[in-house]
């Protein structure tokens, strides 16, 4: 499936952040000063030369500061029961064999709109991810495991009882794929569906997680971090090439409103998440680090859920008590966090604080399962090696409605909103931009679902709109209602299924 190149600046009117007064605008200011004095010619050489010196270096870094790239993935949901001939074979066998029997199974279709990952997609997925190399690191922004996986599995013929063990597995195998087949280090969360005892119920201090911390490879060196994933899911790392940067990886799950540990006498696993990530902020200030968030739910309002209901009763993603106490981190280390990373909607959007000034840029990465009727999708980063800001971001996918499927290049952040870079007022403004109509919502619509139909309608579209600098109930409803408020949004065209 082709794409057009004519996407591509067709925003150009979406002005990014003012900067600085440019040294090259200061100098010449200087120079006319002195032309209206009596200095001799002599004099004006020399401080022009000064000068000339002084400020060269500056253009010269604002100009060509080293970059790196990273990968960013999410929401694969691997299926490995898609293939009934084979599940006997995995179930009996350790992870670490399982690529061999997915290689000798007959099914080598992709998984259709609709369906959740299989693993000649996955596989699929990986060979096109490791053509963008090279690459420095990957975001994995969580939920490696199929849909409803306890019920499928005991329909394609195992127990209840041999479940929880070929949860980990698949756990694990997403895992190792990643690691070894991109072969740069990989910064996980876990999702909803990443549980070995069902959909949001992923309980602390669980042998599920104690698998999976032993897989992932970044865990090896920091026995704290280790210690952390191992009890609840959530870690902090140096930031694998950025010096005096942290990427703290946050188990959001905790903060869910569908939350619900299937562990007894669990106690809060939320209330202590947050107050260590607080802990943790603190303690970069102090040391004078920025930090990169990554999680999967990200904060803010449910758009798909709240579209299907009445603008005065949203559907938040987190429990309020959570919101708020984010919230308040936030504004108070508005200056150490400086990026975040999330998932779950497998749709193509963007969160921005609508604080002022604005904070907190926070990328949605598509997903590579087509269960939504999306094209699978993963990104390519851009980012500055010295302040791990991030210039752009280019998404690839596979047009599976094509009738000659491949990967492209779907689009270029930068190009496509006429912005230098993704940051927090870039992204402001853009937002605007969207909401307001005309070319910026055009790309923004076509994008969200990776060019397939696009679920927002005239209709339902505040309800997008609004979730991108909304971050409160309140403050939500008062977009929505106030954009729309006599609407009837109408159902989108996407399976009403509210759990993602």
């Amino acid at each position: 499936m082709a794409v057009s190149n004519d996407r591509e600046g067709a925003v150009q009117h979406i002005a990014p952040a003012q900067n600085p007064i440019h040294p090259h605008n200061h100098r010449s200011h200087r120079a006319g000063s002195l032309k209206r004095t009596r200095l001799g010619t002599k004099l004006r050489f020399v401080l022009s030369c000064l000068l000339c010196t002084l400020s060269g270096p500056a253009i010269v870094a604002q100009i060509d500061q080293p970059t790196g790239r990273a990968l960013l993935i999410s929401d694969v949901h691997l299926d490995p029961l898609a293939d009934p001939a084979i599940v006997k074979q995995l179930i009996a066998s350790p992870f670490e064999q399982w690529e061999a029997i997915f290689q000798s199974s007959q099914q080598k279709s992709l998984s259709p709109y609709g369906s959740d990952t299989n693993y000649p997609l996955f596989s699929a997925t990986l060979d096109a991810v490791s053509a963008q190399a090279p690459s420095d690191y990957v975001i994995f922004t969580g939920d490696a495991l199929r849909h409803n996986f306890a019920q499928a599995f005991v329909a394609a013929g195992g127990t209840p009882d041999q479940y929880p063990a070929f949860a980990e597995k698949t756990e694990a195998f997403v895992l190792q794929e990643l690691q070894n087949r991109l072969k740069v280090p990989v910064l996980a969360t876990l999702g909803n569906n990443d549980s070995s005892c069902g959909d949001y119920q992923i309980p602390p201090n669980s042998p599920f997680l104690a698998a999976a911390a032993d897989q992932l490879k970044v865990l090896a060196t920091s026995p704290e971090a280790k210690s952390t994933f191992q009890m609840g899911g959530f870690f902090s790392i140096a930031h694998p090439t950025v010096a005096n940067q942290d990427i703290i990886v946050l188990n959001t799950i905790f903060w869910s409103t569908a939350y619900k540990s299937c562990a007894p006498d669990s106690g809060d696993p939320g209330e202590a998440e947050i107050e260590w990530l607080g802990w943790r902020l603190y303690t970069a200030r102090v040391l004078h680090h920025g930090v990169t968030l990554a999680m999967h739910i990200p904060p803010g309002m449910d758009a798909y859920n709240s579209a299907h209901g009445k603008c005065q009763n949203p559907v938040a993603f987190w429990q309020a008590k959570y919101a708020t106490e984010f919230g308040t981190l936030m504004s108070t280390y508005s200056d150490v966090v400086q990026l975040a990373f999330a998932g779950h909607i497998h749709m193509d959007d963007f969160r921005v604080s609508a604080a002022n000034p604005p904070s907190l840029p926070l990328r949605i990465t598509p997903s590579v399962s087509p269960i939504f009727k999306n094209n699978p999708a993963f990104s390519v980063m851009t980012y500055n090696l010295t302040t791990a800001s991030v210039s752009d971001i280019t998404t690839f996918f596979f047009a599976l409605s094509s009738q000659t499927p491949s990967w492209s290049k779907e689009y270029q952040f930068s190009s496509a909103y006429g912005v230098s870079s993704f940051s927090a007022a870039n992204l402001s403004t853009i937002s605007a931009a969207i909401r307001s109509g005309g070319n910026a919502r055009t790309i923004f619509e076509n994008d969200y679902a990776v060019s397939t139909p696009s679920p927002i309608t005239s209709s339902n579209f505040s309800f997008y709109s609004c979730a991108q600098t909304n971050f409160t109930t309140a403050g939500y409803s008062n977009c929505v209602c106030g954009a729309a408020p006599a609407a009837s949004p109408k159902h989108a065209p996407q399976p009403n299924i509210r759990q993602k």
